[in-house]
């Protein structure tokens, strides 16, 4: 006699202003390099960005990253990990991010857990509701990155963006600052 299926039915939310899911099927052998294709493919996302799964516990202490890539010899690999091992009863959430420069993050939570003997074994969208904007997960110009990437350091620091009289932005102008290597001690 064949045994029950179980799939996780996963509820993938995007961080932003707008309300915008995606309710996905997931078997639990289904690895979380799996589920990362399925998001790219309901969220309309390329596939060419960098992405990530973190985990954090009960009281919302990270507890760890899933990456497409190994960065060191402690990483975990989406690939080598099944849904299963991760997520296990409803309740259960990771986050996921998209396009690191970008920062599209998502939250996930199991919705419900469905047992079935003639359960399908691909991933499958049950609910859609809403679109991405546009301008999210468009390539961004490497002329633009490194203005990006100093504008992320400095909110991080804690300064304030500040403008000429122009009203432009005038980053490289603060401090002395004249390129990225200048801001190595926020880094």
């Amino acid at each position: 006699m064949q045994g029950l299926m179980k799939s996780f039915l996963v509820k993938v939310l995007w961080d932003g202003k707008e309300i915008v899911f995606r309710d996905l099927l997931v078997p639990k052998h289904k690895t979380l390099f799996e589920l990362h294709e399925a998001i790219l493919k309901t969220f309309n996302l390329e596939s060419n960005q960098l992405a990530g799964f973190t985990k954090y516990d009960e009281s919302l202490q990270f507890e760890t990253d899933y990456q497409l890539e190994a960065f060191d010899e402690n990483s975990s690999l989406m690939k080598d990990h099944k849904l299963a091992e991760v997520l296990s009863a409803v309740g259960d959430h990771l986050d996921y991010t998209y396009d690191f420069l970008q920062e599209i993050k998502f939250v996930m939570e199991v919705i419900e857990i469905r047992e079935s003997k003639d359960a399908s074994d691909r991933i499958e969208m049950v609910k859609s509701y809403g679109d991405l904007p546009e301008e999210l997960g468009k390539e961004v110009d490497p002329e633009d990155a490194e203005g990006i990437l100093i504008q992320a350091m400095l909110k991080e620091a804690g300064e304030e963006d500040e403008e000429d009289e122009d009203g432009d932005d005038d980053i490289f102008g603060q401090g002395g600052y004249e390129s990225l290597d200048d801001y190595e001690e926020y880094l």
